[in-house]
């Protein structure tokens, strides 16, 4: 586990967690997309429940399509 790293609703762990901005950060790599190059629905899924939750949320994405 990094540093940076922290469980958000007791169920999903992010990437980065900026709480002076209420906002998690995401960095996404080939295994959140599916062969389109399209977010898959467990990403999408995280994504949305994490707003819903009220956070900002931001994706960064490793890839080049």
């Amino acid at each position: 586990k990094s540093l940076d790293e922290a469980m958000i609703g007791d169920f999903y762990r992010v990437d980065l967690y900026l709480p002076e901005y209420n906002m998690v950060i995401e960095v996404n790599g080939p295994p959140h997309f599916n062969g389109l190059g399209i977010y898959n629905k467990k990403t999408l899924l995280k994504q949305r429940v994490i707003e819903k939750l009220g956070y900002k949320y931001l994706s960064i994405t490793t890839m080049e399509f």
